[in-house]
């Protein structure tokens, strides 16, 4: 967590507006991590990632940091 709020600080410090990640959509633990630090889900990316021969969806999150 503290590389995350690390990350975070600096991609504010540094004038950047958003930041953006994906997340695979059955990683329930990730995903309420990244939204505890205020990412908010802004889309699905449908059969984009193989996992065990299977194709799964993956979350587009960011946080966007206010002026």
């Amino acid at each position: 967590m503290a590389l995350l709020s690390a990350a975070l600080a600096w991609s504010k410090g540094a004038g950047l507006r958003r930041v953006d990640l994906t997340v695979r959509v059955g990683n329930v633990r990730a995903i309420a991590l990244y939204e505890r630090f205020g990412f908010q889900v802004e889309g699905v990316r449908r059969s984009s990632l193989v996992v065990g021969g299977q194709y799964v969806d993956e979350f587009l999150m960011s946080v966007v940091h206010e002026a």
